[in-house]
């Protein structure tokens, strides 16, 4: 695959991470084509870009499974698909992530952003800080600007475990783990796979002759990685790197970095939550891991304004809105408790749309527990995306111990719902992975 000025078809190109992807491609010098099933915010994006886009029905009328040079598909577009039929039968070569993982890292010095939680968002950190320096390229799955292949040898790329994708890694310059918390039991059937694939990560970057670099707050993720070599980070004072003398305020946030008992920089935020003072800390030790100045990486950490969807600020007056991605119980509970720290004198709402029946079920009291933080909590139906199954609401919200809890069901009743309920001064907080992301924009223009 090397760049060419082929044809390129890419499968699933409102995805927010298969749109990166093509933009990437369109920089290499390929000639890009995108198919999904229906227009959306990224394809627009992508049009805007000037790729053509598709919708499934007139590309498969127009055959171009079998008129492009290479197809890429997103790992939601199964075998049976027509168009892949179509390049399939007609000899053209059909590929997905993994392909793309193993190209990229066979051309670029990799720095892979890996974890069960905050991989988004710290990439995005990293990939900002990086670009204040050089032309680096990056690959963050967020909608909108989230691929450039640059120029510089770097790329920074959002390591994704699902599908284990992330082994398809060669090779790696640096291997930042954010976390490591059981997630994807639909992949990994035990809490041993899961452990082991990581593992599997950190050890190609020490045996590329690169740097692991992990969250050493989280004493399961430091066994899983017990003999090999690591640079730790964290607010415990045993990491090799901690941020202290933390303060949160309305809208920010501000630490010190530490390098064992050395004070090495002061560090002001644009973005609330200590999860994001940690996600900071992580990016302050890749950069300076990667010989970037102090006051380069302060400097783009000051301007850092976060990344859509995370934790992402919709609104201010007369309150607050806040849309975030946030769909497992340990990122939900982070993100409530930086909240509430932001915000400790004012009243928390908080919608949650679970994410497919299996993790809804799976993580059924965490979540309960999580979610708890909110004073008001309305809880959406099941966003089934790939999966079928059954929740008990009702049961969920008696174990469940905020002031007020509801259950809203679909989209339209929860935002009637929350709107009987939300006043000046509230703090409304969305959390989903799903199309309960219309109920923060809802309020935000409202």
């Amino acid at each position: 695959m090397a760049d060419t000025s082929q044809t390129i078809l890419i499968l699933g190109a409102g995805g927010a991470g298969v749109s990166n992807i093509a933009q990437i491609y369109r920089e290499r010098g390929f000639t890009v084509i995108g198919v999904d099933r229906q227009v959306n915010a990224a394809t627009e994006n992508l049009q805007a870009l000037g790729i053509t886009v598709y919708t499934e029905v007139e590309a498969i009328e127009k055959s171009l499974g079998s008129q492009v040079d290479l197809v890429f598909r997103s790992s939601a577009v199964p075998d049976t698909n027509p168009l892949v039929i179509q390049a399939r039968e007609a000899g053209v070569e059909v590929i997905g992530r993994h392909e793309f993982f193993a190209d990229v890292s066979r051309k670029r010095e990799i720095i892979a952003v890996a974890g069960s939680s905050g991989k988004t968002s710290t990439t995005g950190i990293v990939a900002h800080i990086f670009s204040g320096h050089e032309d680096s390229g990056f690959l963050v799955g967020i909608h909108g600007k989230g691929g450039h292949w640059g120029s510089a040898e770097r790329f920074i790329i959002e390591a994704d475990e699902y599908a284990k994708t992330f082994l398809s890694l060669e090779q790696i310059q640096t291997a930042l783990i954010t976390n490591l918390s059981y997630d994807h039991v639909d992949i990994y059937l035990t809490q041993a796979d899961y452990d082991e694939a990581f593992r599997t990560f950190a050890t190609t970057a020490h045996t590329s002759g690169g740097k692991v670099i992990i969250f050493g707050d989280n004493p399961h993720l430091r066994e899983v990685v017990t003999d090999i070599p690591y640079i730790s980070y964290g607010r415990d004072e045993s990491n090799d790197w901690t941020a202290r003398e933390i303060e949160n305020f309305e809208g920010g946030s501000r630490f010190a970095v530490y390098h064992k008992n050395d004070r090495i920089a002061e560090v002001t935020l644009q973005v609330i939550g200590g999860h994001n003072v940690i996600n900071a800390l992580a990016g302050f030790v890749v950069a300076y891991e990667n010989d970037i100045p102090v006051e380069t990486i302060v400097s783009r950490l000051a301007n850092f304004t976060g990344l859509p969807r995370r934790l992402e600020l919709l609104r201010r007056e007369p309150y607050f809105v806040y849309d975030d991605y946030a769909h497992l119980p340990g990122e939900i509970d982070t993100v409530l408790r930086g909240v509430r720290e932001s915000f400790p004198n004012r009243r928390i709402l908080c919608y949650w749309q679970p994410h497919t029946y299996a993790r809804a079920n799976h993580f059924f009291h965490q979540y309960a527990q999580a979610v708890s933080q909110s004073d008001l909590f309305f809880l959406a139906d099941v966003y089934a995306a790939r999966d079928e199954g059954s929740f008990d609401y009702q049961g969920f919200l008696a174990e469940v111990t905020s002031e007020h809890s509801f259950h809203s069901g679909e989209v339209e009743p929860s935002r009637q719902l929350i709107e009987e309920h939300l006043q000046e001064g509230d703090v409304l907080i969305c959390l989903n992975a799903g199309t309960g992301t219309q109920i923060a924009h809802y309020f935000a223009q409202k």
